[in-house]
């Protein structure tokens, strides 16, 4: 019979079976026979679920017995299927229980031990769910953040290529802003990218100095509460421009519509002579959309048109010499314009012209019309009574007086019936047109006045090229129909056209409508001028080649008299590469018409930054304007009542928006001192004002403290987070917080002693760099370094000059900064190889305990004094603490250097023993303070400092 084999033969020939799978370094898992047929078990569960032990003992009995089943549960009212399909929906054990199962197996019996797995269960369930808790938060919290980030990454871009276009278009033909929201995506990144081949500095441009000279005018007079007359110093800064051509006269032309679209006249060198124009003028009618405001809008335009018509006239009838009289008058140099326009080699170019002893009636009191001088024209019409009477026409001189009258606008309701009546049944029947359109019959200039009188047959506001000849005459036309009384709810629809409505009708007409055929395209740029869509018309004129700058120059004059229209909220427009942002009017459809707003907080922001590198100061003039829509604020960062625009959190957000953009603009350029100041070193406390303090009542800065605070001190802050160490500096000991500047000065020198940076960098004497702890220690940014301890030591000496400035300091900052500096020159000390110097400077110190009678072999060590040293490490400051794993390797490596030193030396035996000795002694207290705050010290140093010692027995 053969021998049964033992278990422990067996053990040993199932490990035989995986010797070629697990390596020698592989641990075995030891698992009782229980364990293993648990495990089993539930290995045939996952993988067979449905041959499961019960599942396949069952099967067959199932099988035989279903149809007798069914039946028997049929007869009693049960439906089988339906049971077994909410049975197996039922899925038992889902707490964690089903997933952590216990360490040993649990009998059935087993009670106590099945409530114990359970409440370790709960335990583990509840951490488990705090986990995922935890973990969604954060993912929420950091796509949170992210898109937030994403945001901002994106209007920086924006700002961005706004900035390098503004840079790009400054030159003759260069791009503009690359802005608009009636512009496609192809042509904004075209003006963008390619917008100008030159990129020369701005501060070249005469264009942009002349400008800026005015501006910093404009702010100097606002501070000293003048007015000042900025559109007519604007326009003379576009008549002295070098670059004369079509596009320029245009704009210079522009500028003279908004001069008399304000009211802004009789002003020489800036100042008003007469009547002056206050900031702010029309603010408050903006705001609430007063007609009046629209009203004078429309008669302003209908001036400058008129203005500009009768020296176009005036310079016609001298250029071909015409005959005016000895004494001309308004009435014979516009029958010798008349003349001119009207007459070829001695004869009149049109038949269908009416003529009254010999003049052509109609088309003369048509240009003096035209002209703007309707007194003369009444005179006129009154001269020719007597022949009217004896025509079609009796009832014309009452009309015309009658409208005259009345300001040029509305007829009484039974005049304008009767004109009305008139226009229909025989002005408009004798009109007559040719084969090709062209007028035949009839005098078109007859059609003109009745039209303009009456205000007949709105729905065509045309006449033909024969009356109408240019824009600028269409334009004058339309706001000679358009009324503004305050009637216009009484009318019928066919007699209302408000400048609403002729600025809808020109906006349906569209850009390339006024600007096709080769135009210049400030043309349409003058058409929303005189239709009072400035916000429009600036936003256009942004994206015009090389009249960009312009556009900023149109929005401050805009802005100074308080015309344009501000979105509420400053940031409306960052994202994305539109100025305008749009909102309904009240009663009004918005599919008829919508106010513009545009974004002239950014707008000046992206002006300014575009030259803040050669000029901030002039920058800064420009971001000044944006305090025209701001208010004061409070120490609590409140609006006060009186906000310059509006109440409410308006006036706030511009306000604050403006401090940012200074603070930007500052950041940008690096000049904190010719921007924000200079501490007046030898009095302490004290500083020279700088310009935005200068200028600080334009953006609600009051007081030199609520400077401090608003500006200089987030300033600081900011330069702080980003890293810029002198800036921050300095610009918290302009604010007077002395305290903050020794915080600083401490985590700077804690941060650049951690990175290793405070050695001399010198080779030594095989030529190699010096280095401990594995790190170079010679690297770039000794400098750095150097310059960051020398700048700490000056302004830790200057403040040790001042009792009332040392005395602010906190006892533990000051002890910080000491020892920080004191490290810093240990560091310096030992990187150039003065080893002595280094080791008496760190027993001076006094961090580590060096001294002592203990040598670690023959004498005792003072436990309670390296005890104490070590206590005193846990109150020291962070940023001594976080260097101090570098500070005990360096101080090791010095005792490890002067001991192999002292054992090259020659000499009497007994002194280098005994100096030895002393080296090992303080290499030996080293190491047990080390063992003491080892919780703070990285592994790894732990191991050096260990290294090195062992290398001194």
């Amino acid at each position: 019979m053969e021998s049964t084999p033992d278990f422990a033969e067996l053990l040993a020939r199932s490990r035989q079976l995986t010797s070629h799978i697990l390596g020698p370094g592989l641990p075995h898992l030891e698992r009782g026979l229980d364990q293993i047929d648990s495990q089993s078990r539930k290995l045939l569960s996952k993988s067979h679920p449905s041959q499961s032990p019960t599942t396949a003992a069952t099967q067959h009995a199932t099988a035989t017995t279903d149809t007798r089943t069914a039946y028997l549960f049929a007869n009693r009212g049960f439906d089988p299927e339906r049971i077994s399909d909410v049975l197996n929906s039922i899925h038992i054990a889902t707490a964690p229980s089903s997933t952590f199962e216990s360490l040993s197996p649990l009998h059935e019996t087993d009670l106590e031990g099945y409530v114990r797995h359970a409440h370790e269960m709960v335990i583990v369930g509840a951490v488990e769910e705090v986990r995922r808790a935890a973990v969604r938060e954060f993912e929420e919290g950091f796509e949170r953040a992210g898109r937030v980030e994403w945001e901002r990454a994106k209007r920086r871009a924006f700002e961005e290529l706004g900035q390098h276009q503004m840079v790009g278009g400054s030159g003759v033909g260069g791009g503009g802003f690359g802005f608009g929201s009636d512009r496609s995506g192809s042509q904004v990144m075209g003006n963008l990218l390619g917008g100008s081949a030159r990129r020369e500095s701005v501060q070249l441009e005469p264009r942009v100095k002349r400008y800026a000279k005015v501006i910093r005018e404009l702010n100097e007079a606002r501070l000293r509460g003048e007015d000042y007359g900025l559109i007519s110093q604007l326009r003379e800064v576009s008549k002295q421009l070098d670059r004369v051509d079509a596009t320029q006269q245009h704009l210079t032309e522009c500028w003279t519509h908004l001069a008399s679209i304000l009211n802004e006249t009789d002003v020489l060198h800036g100042r008003f002579q007469r009547t002056p124009l206050k900031e702010k003028q029309y603010a408050v009618a903006v705001a609430s959309s007063d007609p009046s405001l629209r009203k004078m809008l429309v008669a302003g335009g209908r001036r400058s048109l008129q203005q500009l018509f009768w020296a176009y006239a005036e310079n016609q009838v001298q250029q071909h010499r015409s005959a005016i009289g000895g004494r001309p008058t308004v009435s014979s140099i516009i029958e010798a314009y008349v003349n001119v326009r009207m007459t070829q080699i001695g004869s009149w170019k049109h038949e269908w012209l009416e003529r009254f002893r010999g003049v052509p009636f109609w088309a003369h009191l048509f240009y003096l019309i035209r002209a703007g001088f309707v007194d003369v024209a009444r005179e006129f019409v009154e001269s020719y009574q007597g022949i009217l009477e004896r025509t079609d026409d009796a009832k014309f001189g009452m009309y015309f007086t009658a409208w005259v009258n009345g300001g040029c606008g509305k007829l009484q309701d039974s005049l304008r019936a009767q004109i009305h009546g008139e226009y229909n049944q025989r002005v408009r029947g004798s009109v007559m047109l040719d084969a090709n359109g062209v007028w035949a019959g009839g005098d078109a200039f007859k059609m003109a006045i009745y039209k303009i009188v009456g205000r007949c047959e709105l729905s065509k506001r045309s006449l033909v090229a024969e009356v109408v000849p240019s824009i600028e005459d269409y334009l004058w036309l339309q706001l000679m129909l358009v009324s503004e009384d305050g009637s216009a709810g009484s009318e019928p629809a066919s007699a209302k056209y408000s400048l609403r409505d002729m600025s809808a009708a020109m906006q349906r007409f569209g850009a390339d409508h006024f600007s096709s055929k080769g135009k210049t395209p400030v043309i349409w740029f003058k058409t929303l001028l005189l239709c009072g869509e400035f916000e429009r018309a600036v936003e256009y004129l942004t994206g015009i080649d090389g009249v960009a700058i312009d556009a900023v120059h149109f929005a401050t004059a805009l802005a100074y008299y308080g015309a344009l229209r501000v979105p509420e909220n400053p940031h409306a427009t960052d994202v994305g590469m539109h100025l305008l942002s749009v909102q309904a009017v009240p009663g009004i459809d918005p599919a008829k018409y919508a106010a513009a707003s545009l974004s002239f907080a950014r707008l000046m922001h992206q002006y300014a930054k575009s030259f803040l590198g050669t000029e901030p100061v002039e920058a800064l003039q420009y971001v000044y304007l944006i305090g025209l829509y701001g208010a004061e604020l409070d120490s609590d960062g409140s609006m006060q009542d009186g906000g310059a625009f509006s109440g409410g959190s308006m006036g706030r957000d511009y306000t604050r928006v403006c401090h940012t953009y200074v603070r930007d603009i500052a950041r940008g350029s690096g000049d904190y001192a010719t921007l924000f100041g200079k501490p007046r070193r030898g009095t302490e406390g004290t500083t020279t004002a700088g310009e935005v303090e200068k200028f600080g009542r334009l953006i609600h800065i009051r007081t030199h403290e609520e400077f401090l605070a608003t500006m200089v001190k987030v300033a600081a802050e900011q330069a702080d987070r980003d890293g810029k160490f002198k800036e921050a500096v300095y610009l918290y000991d302009l604010a007077a917080d002395y305290n903050t500047v020794v915080s600083i000065l401490n985590r700077h020198l804690g941060e650049m002693m951690g990175q290793q940076r405070f050695a001399g960098g010198e080779a030594d004497g095989g030529g190699r760099r010096q280095s401990y702890g594995g790190m170079d220690i010679g690297a770039g940014g000794v400098d750095e370094a150097r310059t960051a301890v020398q700048y700490a030591e000056e302004v830790i000496e200057y403040y040790k000059g001042y009792a009332t400035i040392w005395g602010t300091i906190t006892a533990g900052r000051k002890r910080t900064v000491e020892v920080l500096l004191s490290l810093s020159k240990f560091f310096r000390d030992y990187g150039q190889g003065k080893l002595d110097e280094a080791l008496a400077g760190m027993e001076t110190l006094g961090l580590i305990p060096l001294e002592g009678s203990g040598s670690g072999s023959s004498g005792a060590l003072d436990m309670g004094m390296i005890q104490r040293k070590a206590d005193e490490f846990g109150e020291l400051d962070e940023g001594v603490g976080v260097t101090f794993p570098e500070v005990l390797v360096a101080t090791m490596s010095v005792l490890q250097k002067l001991y192999q030193r002292v054992g090259d030396k020659g000499g009497e035996d007994w002194v280098r023993s005994e100096r030895r000795a002393e080296l090992r002694g303080k290499a030996t207290r080293l190491m047990v303070f080390a063992g003491l705050i080892q919780f703070r010290i990285p592994t790894d140093t732990f191991a050096q400092l260990t290294r090195m010692d062992v290398m001194m027995r």
